[in-house]
């Protein structure tokens, strides 16, 4: 069953990844794909490094850097490197349903990795994570793509998220949220510089693209993954993959409310079959109690 803080921080990431979509769209618009990673990168650890100054964690990222610093750079590529690479890839060729589609199985890769481990898996949590995923098809009715590596780009997108909570777990359970979201980025800052230069616009882009996509650097990407850190610590990993699952839905709300776009009956649906799969998985729906495992028992 969730706290009342890791149901705000669930809450506070899906907003803040929910209503990436408008500053995406203008800022992919004025600028090229490289150039917007790049800056999403650098101000992804500009927030980071914020947070962890403020918290005086940044000695202790540094360090878990220096002393780890293969499953830094892992974590690092997982959260930060390869989902932004990938989707700035992907985005032109699938439309939006099906670029949340591609996103959103997060929870069952998460689940995968737990299977290929030999964990204990509650039945609950396996047909939740299948149910919020039906949802999230639901709600965005599908979609389409013009490319199979845009769909295998933004499947490696979600695998990534699986990856890195994953990993956060296994190397990083003795570190603050705060140093482990710095080590999440920081050691991709290299990639920014090749990236920002191929990207450099030819011309002076508009006030509104520079304020998108300062916006989307700092608060969806940057803020999003300092507070997902803190979800996972708070939460753990198979919690904090169900965000994917919600970005859609507080996208979709988020419309309905300052646009006064109106639900369709599809979307409706959608959104209560999603928050169904996300309190079976995250066992706010009481349900009886079994295990799923692939370890045989000794005779």
């Amino acid at each position: 069953m969730l706290t009342r803080g890791a149901l705000a921080l669930l809450a506070a990431v899906a907003v803040l990844r929910g209503s990436s979509y408008l500053p995406t769209q203008i800022a992919r618009d004025a600028f090229s794909p490289a150039f917007v990673v790049a800056v999403e990168i650098v101000l992804t650890v500009l927030v980071a490094g914020a947070f962890a100054a403020a918290r005086g964690q940044v000695h202790a990222a540094l360090r878990v850097i220096q002393d780890r610093p293969w499953p830094s750079l892992g974590l690092a590529t997982a959260l930060t490197g390869a989902p932004l690479l990938f989707v700035a890839l992907a985005i032109t060729d699938v439309s939006t349903g099906m670029a949340a589609i591609l996103v959103a199985p997060a929870p069952i890769f998460g689940l995968a990795i737990g299977v290929i481990v030999g964990e204990r898996l509650p039945w609950y949590a396996v047909v939740g994570a299948l149910v919020g995923f039906a949802g999230v098809v639901i709600a965005t009715g599908g979609g389409n793509a013009q490319s199979v590596t845009a769909v295998l780009a933004l499947l490696a997108a979600s695998a990534g998220y699986a990856a890195g909570a994953r990993a956060i777990r296994t190397w990083f359970a003795d570190v603050r949220f705060e140093a482990v979201a710095l080590a999440a980025s920081l050691p991709v800052l290299p990639l920014a510089v090749p990236l920002g230069v191929l990207g450099l616009p030819s011309a002076a882009p508009s006030a509104g693209a520079i304020s998108a996509l300062t916006l989307l650097g700092l608060a969806n990407i940057g803020l999003g993954l300092v507070v997902w850190c803190a979800l996972v610590r708070r939460a753990g990993a198979a919690t904090a993959l169900l965000v994917t699952y919600l970005n859609p839905p507080v996208a979709m709300l988020l419309a309905a409310a300052l646009a006064g776009e109106a639900l369709s009956s599809g979307e409706a649906l959608g959104l209560v079959v999603v928050f169904a799969g996300i309190a079976m998985t995250s066992g706010a729906l009481k349900l009886p109690r079994l295990a799923w495992t692939t370890s045989t028992s000794e005779s």
